[in-house]
């Protein structure tokens, strides 16, 4: 057994914690312009990303959704990347070649 005092008996009454309750106060900090763009930065890295490895094994989900009366909420998902697709060459390969993988 310990001599230390700062540990509790056992079996005797724990000992009440104060919590202060007291708002925070102080002045909300602003949003910058550059944080915004920063982020607005980030969601689209991870939008490209989440997408671009999920249509993969998506894309008769897509297509259905697209062509047929498949569901609406997947066609405006990978909408963006459609778009993406169309105005950049480089990342429409990369999709083809990506799609072309998981559905041959």
């Amino acid at each position: 057994m310990t001599t230390d005092n700062t540990h509790e008996k056992l079996g005797s009454e724990p000992k009440a914690v104060s919590l202060n309750k007291e708002p925070i106060s102080g002045p909300k900090p602003k949003r910058s312009w550059v944080g915004f763009f920063r982020d607005i930065l980030i969601y689209f890295i991870v939008y490209l990303i989440v997408s671009g490895t999920t249509i993969g094994p998506f894309f008769w989900y897509w297509y259905g959704a697209v062509h047929a009366d498949g569901s609406k909420w997947i066609a405006r998902f990978y909408q963006p990347l459609a778009f993406l697709c169309e105005i950049c060459p480089p990342l429409s390969r990369l999709i083809n070649a990506w799609v072309n993988w998981w559905i041959l």
